[in-house]
């Protein structure tokens, strides 16, 4: 046991090496040593267990700390894996979220397109019945007698001012026996059409020159716009009808040289449809007193500047000669009643017309009487323009 504890202690002594003491800057001999250990053994034996217990405690401790870190990285591994399921979970529930979003945006999508498609039906219904109602009503202004319409360009602009002409039989010609030799009074009976409140004007024959590449006609120094269109021929104004009912839908062609007097004469059978006097307060013919406020000389007059007859059309009697569809023949046998054949008009081979109504450049009062009649001739005039009729 001695040698035991002989052993320890010698062991115990390479620790406390730092305490021994030193005799001045030597170290102890080995006999120093031994002599010091020898009286200090039991110190060292009790350092050396105190050490033990030390190292003792610090292995217990250092157990207890390994076990906790072991707990520890237990506790750390079972929260990242709690953390990755987490993860997952919130990206499968983002995943979620998002598909079901996108399952909302799409049945809003289609609700929002249904509600458009239903939308847009019944603004279509409404349109179409707007447009039925609108159509109805201006089949009725084309049909009521005395009603004024406007028919609409597949562009949306509007065409000439027409008024619709009541049916009738009246007495065509010289009924006031004024010595009209190509004017022989006859019965004839007219159905329901539509007549220009206007002669057509430069502004209305220009669009149509523009939108077909035709040349526009002079002026003659006059004024465009709303005067009279004048240096035309048959065929321009028979292109700009026939351009006018493909444009409208609507038929529009000259009228009958028998249509022209009747709506002229608007029911009266006197040399002028307000009576059987001259009067220059009604129409721009012959003398500078109807004329004077429009251009210093001689010349047309904007549409409308004088009253209008009884059927609501004004410048039948004046401003320029309108051109019709029928044929002109020395005596009626029945051509005033249609229009000529076409085929009849070409170029130099010029087809006669009749003329009715007169112009700014006669000086005549019977020029300008309603039952006055004459031709075209095969060269433009600046006195001759035209009106339009729309037959039913």
């Amino acid at each position: 046991m001695k040698k035991c504890n002989r052993l320890t202690a010698l062991i115990s002594s390479a620790f406390i090496m730092m305490s021994v003491p030193a005799y001045g800057d030597d170290p102890l001999s080995s006999e120093e040593l031994e002599e010091y250990i020898t009286d200090n053994a039991q110190a060292i034996v009790d350092a050396g267990e105190d050490r033990a217990a030390l190292q003792r405690q610090f292995d217990n401790k250092l157990g207890l700390l390994q076990k906790e870190k072991q707990q520890l990285e237990a506790t750390v591994d079972k929260l990242v894996t709690q953390l990755e399921q987490l993860t997952q979970a919130l990206e499968q529930s983002t995943k979620q979220v998002t598909e079901t979003d996108n399952k909302q945006n799409q049945v809003a999508d289609q609700l929002s397109r249904r509600l458009t498609n239903v939308e847009n039906r019944q603004t279509t219904n409404q349109l179409s019945k707007r447009m039925t109602e609108v159509e109805a009503v201006e089949y009725r202004n084309r049909t009521i007698p005395g009603n004024i319409f406007r028919d609409r360009l597949d562009d949306g602009t509007l065409g000439p001012q027409m008024v619709v002409i009541p049916a009738g039989t009246f007495r065509m010609g010289d009924t006031q026996g004024i010595g009209l030799s190509n004017a022989k009074v006859h019965s004839v009976s007219i159905n329901r059409f539509a007549m220009g409140r206007y002669e057509v004007t430069f502004a209305e024959y220009d669009k149509f020159a523009e939108a077909t590449g035709r040349e526009k006609p002079s002026d003659n120094g006059y004024g465009r716009g709303n005067r009279p269109v004048i240096n035309v021929q048959w065929d321009d104004a028979t292109a700009y009808a026939d351009w006018l009912t493909l444009r409208t839908g609507h038929q529009y062609r000259l009228p009958t040289e028998a249509e022209w007097e009747y709506a002229a004469r608007a029911g009266t059978e006197t040399n002028y449809w307000w009576g059987n006097d001259i009067n220059y307060n009604y129409g721009n013919y012959g003398r500078k007193e109807s004329y004077k406020n429009f251009c210093n000389k001689k010349c047309t007059t904007p549409v409308g500047s004088f009253r209008a007859n009884q059927f609501g059309l004004f410048d039948t009697a004046g401003n320029v000669w309108e051109l019709t569809c029928s044929q002109y023949r020395e005596q009626y046998v029945g051509q005033e009643q249609r229009c000529a054949n076409t085929a009849f008009y070409s170029g130099n081979n010029l087809y006669k017309f009749a003329l009715r109504g007169g112009s700014w450049f006669n000086n005549s009062k019977w020029e300008v009487a309603t039952a006055f009649r004459r031709h075209n001739y095969s060269y433009v005039m600046g006195d001759i323009g035209f009106r339009l009729a729309s037959p039913y």
